[in-house]
């Protein structure tokens, strides 16, 4: 197996319901190349903007290694079968014309060595969200899928921690752009211009009317009562990572 040299992959991700949809769709929009996403769902109505090869491959490895999206694995194992639909994930990528190309999948937080092992040139770029809207939002969709009593707010904050754990660790290894989706979206749409400037997407500017983001999704606030259901740790590892936030 011989490794990416020719281009920038940009890996989007972070919690899942934490915005990382809007943000690989807001990047998308800008000039970078995801391939064929999905574009809409029910739960997601502009779709999560995930590459159905890289998602399953990504789940499988978790599958395989003892766990799942919400019920992780204590170590992280693939196979040579894995490596070369790997692989051939990157040359359907690379055999396109395009300078900067990535994927968004929260699970990479937990995969990225896997795919660190076949690229050289990789740039994260994650979304951090608020542990309690994460949660509710999890519940949420858990109720609607018949899932409620297995995902309650409390397995939604603890599976929060889980992935920013996670995401503390690389950032403070070696720091990338995070962004919040807390802010306003003025704040928001200034985050991803700076994000597009730092990875060279060069796409043509929108209106406010044209962007990406749905205005009623950002800026969702939290009062002091609610968050005081959030355990302590859990807000302090909040609190640490919006101070890498742009």
């Amino acid at each position: 197996m011989t490794k990416n040299q020719a281009s920038l992959t940009i890996i989007i991700t972070g919690m899942h319901r934490s915005g990382t949809s809007c943000l690989a769709g807001s990047l998308q929009q800008k000039g970078l190349y995801l391939g064929e996403v999905y574009e809409w769902s029910k739960y997601n109505l502009k779709g999560n903007r995930e590459k159905k090869a890289v998602m399953d491959l990504n789940e499988s490895i978790l599958i395989a290694s003892g766990g799942s999206w919400d019920s992780l694995p204590e170590n992280i194992e693939w196979t040579d079968e894995e490596i070369e639909k790997r692989d051939e994930i990157i040359t359907s990528f690379t055999s396109e014309p395009k300078k900067v190309w990535g994927f968004k999948d929260p699970r990479a937080l937990l995969t990225l060595p896997f795919w660190q092992e076949g690229l050289d040139h990789i740039q994260l770029v994650a979304s951090l969200r608020h542990p309690l809207l994460v949660a509710q939002s999890l519940h949420k969709r858990a109720v609607a899928l018949g899932y409620g009593d297995k995902m309650t707010v409390g397995c939604g904050l603890d599976l929060w921690a889980v992935y920013n754990q996670q995401l503390l660790a690389y950032v403070k290894d070696e720091p990338f752009p995070i962004i919040s989706f807390d802010q306003t979206l003025p704040e928001y749409l200034l985050c991803i211009d700076t994000i597009c400037k730092k990875l060279g997407l060069v796409g043509v500017s929108q209106s406010d009317e044209d962007n990406f983001i749905e205005p009623s999704l950002i800026n969702q606030t939290i009062d002091s009562s609610s968050t005081n259901q959030v355990p302590r740790d859990i807000m302090k590892l909040y609190d640490e990572l919006k101070g890498f936030c742009l």
